[in-house]
């Protein structure tokens, strides 16, 4: 049998099920993010904005400060990498 899940549990659904770890979690939604905030040409400022919010708040989730760092350079070259290619 499996495991009876509630109907909207997003957070065992998504990191649970889907991605499998918080921290892959973390990575696919900034890259998902990046990827949304440079199709729509968003400006650098409100990208940083978005961005910072969002690494902070993963970085505290995962409880370890070097994935603030990490997660604020990923996003931020798939952002600007993508920003050229939709343009």
């Amino acid at each position: 049998m499996g495991n009876y899940i509630q109907p909207l549990d997003l957070k065992t659904l998504f990191m649970g099920y889907f991605l499998g770890d918080a921290n892959i979690f973390a990575y696919a939604f900034m890259i998902l993010i990046s990827i949304v905030c440079a199709y729509f040409n968003m400006s650098n400022k409100l990208y940083l904005i978005i961005l910072t919010i969002g690494s902070i708040m993963f970085a505290g989730y995962m409880g370890e400060p070097i994935y603030f760092l990490i997660l604020f350079i990923v996003g931020f070259v798939i952002f600007y990498s993508f920003s050229k290619v939709f343009r």
